[in-house]
């Protein structure tokens, strides 16, 4: 049998169902030109992905089943992600017998975070995740494309618990606490945020629109949207400014109904799971961003810049204040997704991360 690498085990049953679904998979890809060699290894790493998430899901970890790549019947590769939520794709390694090496792919994809091994004994119809690999060392960064990586370079699962996120409080690379909009609804703001309502002294633009658009929603039941504010201090130039983010939980609801896994994060050894992937699931929410002076009969200082920025500080979207009196940007973003806020003025920056 294969050793794990020195840490945290936890004996995953094969159910039927796993078998099933990898089975399925491994067929309709065979469908697609898969060989019969990559019939095999695509049930296996099937497979892998579901003892994975069931493992995850164990240990109360968000995982996104439903976007792996391994439902991606016509891909020209053989997938074995599996999308922790607000962290990346962990890749899933299976290994079969008394092997004591690992093939791994090692996929120049930032949205790879790391690699795991999941061991198969299919005559007794258990497995168990036995190592990890973090993509990010200089390492596993420098080794070829196809390898196979002994399992005395793998380290404990430890490892990969300390990386992934917990499910309210999410961390970047960079220390930064992340901000859960989804906290929001359950009326939980942190870090200075505050609801609207909450805010002393609002600028009138901003009371207006919040007071016309719950008239609006309780008069033509218009889905309700979260919103949080925050005032920024430009100490040097006596500017405040409020920062608003809001985000639509109803669009939400598809993914959230991932929630309900809480099921599967109960279940037992010996007891199946729900591994079926739904056929239709929205997992995007819309977010936007507002800036408003903060005194009234104000206007935003010129020169004043808002930017949407990704995890590598990369900005995606951004807008600058020409004296008027707000800025907004919308965008889109997947549930789980880590983005950035950053206002600027005069060479001062305040920078707020948040997750969907």
């Amino acid at each position: 049998m294969a050793e794990s690498a020195n840490g945290l085990t936890l004996t995953v049953p094969l159910t039927e169902r796993m078998k099933r679904v990898a089975s399925r998979v491994a067929r309709a890809r065979q469908y697609w030109g898969a060989s019969s060699r990559d019939e095999r290894q695509i049930y296996l790493n099937v497979l892998a992905v579901l003892v994975m998430d069931f493992y995850l899901q164990y240990l109360k970890i968000d995982t996104d089943l439903e976007l792996s790549e391994i439902w991606q019947f016509g891909s020209k590769t053989r997938p074995s992600d599996l999308p922790v939520r607000g962290w990346g794709r962990l890749e899933c390694c299976a290994v079969t017998g008394d092997s004591h090496s690992v093939e791994v792919s090692f996929r120049n994809d930032r949205a790879r975070v790391g690699y795991v091994a999941v061991w198969f004994d299919e005559n007794t119809n258990i497995a168990k995740p036995i190592g990890f690999l973090d993509r990010t060392t200089d390492e596993t960064r420098s080794k070829p494309l196809h390898d196979r990586v002994p399992f005395s370079q793998w380290q404990p699962l430890e490892q990969l618990l300390e990386r992934t996120p917990s499910r309210h409080q999410k961390q970047t690379q960079d220390g930064l606490d992340a901000i859960s909009l989804t906290s929001w609804a359950k009326h939980l703001y942190q870090n200075g945020w505050q609801a609207i309502e909450s805010l002393s002294d609002p600028p009138w633009e901003l009371s207006w629109n919040f007071r016309s658009h719950h008239h609006y929603s309780a008069s033509s039941c218009a889905a309700n949207r979260i919103e949080g504010v925050k005032v920024l201090d430009f100490a040097p130039y006596s500017e405040s400014i409020v920062l608003l983010v809001g985000f639509n939980p109803n669009a939400m609801a598809g993914a959230s109904s991932k929630e309900t896994r809480g099921d599967r994060q109960e279940v037992k050894a010996g007891e199946e799971a729900r591994f079926e992937p739904p056929l239709f699931d929205r997992t995007e929410t819309d977010v936007w961003v507002r800036l408003y002076p903060k005194q009234d009969c104000q206007r935003l200082p010129y020169a004043l810049t808002l930017q949407v920025l990704d995890l590598d500080n990369i900005p995606v979207m951004q807008a600058t204040a020409r004296r008027t009196r707000s800025l907004q940007l919308e965008f889109s973003g997947e549930v789980g997704e880590l983005f950035r806020i950053k206002v600027e003025l005069e060479g001062i920056s305040i920078t707020e991360v948040f997750s969907i």
